[in-house]
């Protein structure tokens, strides 16, 4: 309607409706751009602010990973669990199919493998190809306490730099050398490491098992006999479960701990361990018993007496001609070796001899 017009009404735009202006979700982002408040929005649940990202980045330093040999075989099938992926561009390309709708985190740091030092990497992308990927985040690794802290903290700020001018956000993922903890309990003052440890919290620690040998013979105080003892330990800030035994004079005793939210229920936690101690006492008896049978050796028979064998019958032997049935068969037996002596002729009287002559 042209502007000539003095109607007021046309121009009350919904004057009676204030304007919405909604703080983002997360905290502290909430003056950065549209464009990264998108693409964090990919990463973390609106509904909750929460995230579970699904990290299988590791080949970049490790090589091929036991696990991940087949990703399309062992990650695709958890992506409707998973708000985000973190990984490599080759895993991006090769396996993630494109229609997937939630955030892409991009490895962009590297250069060493496990032969050599970790915190010696470089950045590894270029902006454009996480542009070209159409990434939600790129990812750093920071060495704090490592030997080359500086280098990996100077990645991380240019990386920074070169994410705010397309509005895309940067993830540190920090990486803790192993004698920090100790080096910082060392030179704090006595009454901030012990506040410290008193009020530390430690997450991921669900359950805690522990198992503390005893004597195997009574122990006597002032003449009375200890039979009885129980292992109650403590059950810290953020653990549910603390489970400790103690094995004294041939019986070991066992005390769980718990917190009341995580499990209201530990008569149930404690009638399944006894059910579960049986089933592990008949399955060690069975063993035995195989373990036994296999050790017996049957007796051996006694062997059976030999029976004597009967003389094998010899064939005759035909008679050459001219020779005697005896003679020739002496002469196929040993002992035809032996020559029978001649018989020799009787003496005749000289007087007869000379009365025929």
């Amino acid at each position: 309607m042209p502007e000539a017009d003095e109607s007021e009404k046309e121009k009350q735009f919904y004057v009676d409706i204030p304007a919405k202006c909604e703080a983002f979700f997360l905290k502290g982002c909430n003056s950065v751009d549209w464009g990264m408040k998108n693409r964090l929005s990919k990463i973390f649940d609106p509904k909750s602010g929460k995230t579970v990202m699904l990290a299988i980045d590791h080949g970049y330093f490790q090589g091929p990973t036991t696990g991940l040999e087949r990703v399309d075989v062992t990650i695709l099938p958890l992506l409707p669990y998973a708000d985000t992926l973190m990984l490599t561009r080759g895993i991006l390309r090769t396996v993630i199919p494109p229609t997937f709708d939630k955030g892409i985190v991009l490895r962009a740091s590297g250069g060493p493998s496990i032969l050599s030092d970790l915190s010696n990497e470089q950045i590894a992308i270029d902006i454009d190809e996480a542009i070209r990927l159409n990434v939600a985040a790129m990812a750093v690794q920071v060495f704090i306490g490592g030997k080359m802290e500086t280098q990996s903290v100077h990645n991380m700020t240019r990386l920074v730099d070169m994410g705010n001018r397309y509005g895309i956000p940067t993830l540190g993922v920090t990486a803790v050398g192993k004698e920090m903890a100790r080096d910082l309990l060392e030179n704090l003052p006595a009454p901030v490491s012990e506040a410290l440890l008193r009020n530390v919290k430690l997450p991921g620690i669900g359950l805690i098992v522990s198992n503390v040998r005893g004597p195997d013979v009574p122990l006597y105080m002032a003449g009375a006999q200890l039979v009885n003892y129980s292992p109650i330990s403590i059950a810290l800030d953020g653990m549910g479960l603390n489970v400790t035994s103690f094995s004294y004079n041939g019986t070991m005793w066992i005390c769980a701990v718990s917190c009341r939210e995580m499990m209201p229920d530990p008569a149930f936690f404690a009638r399944c361990l006894r059910e579960a101690f049986e089933e592990l006492k008949a399955a060690a008896a069975r063993h035995a018993a195989g373990k036994a049978e296999l050790l017996t050796v049957p007796a051996k028979a006694p062997k059976a007496a030999k029976v004597p064998r009967s003389p094998k019958a010899r064939r005759p032997v035909a008679a050459k001609p001219g020779h005697s049935a005896k003679v020739a068969t002496a002469a196929r037996s040993p002992a035809a070796k032996r020559v029978a002596p001649r018989k020799r002729a009787a003496r005749r009287p000289a007087g007869a001899a000379a009365a025929e002559g």
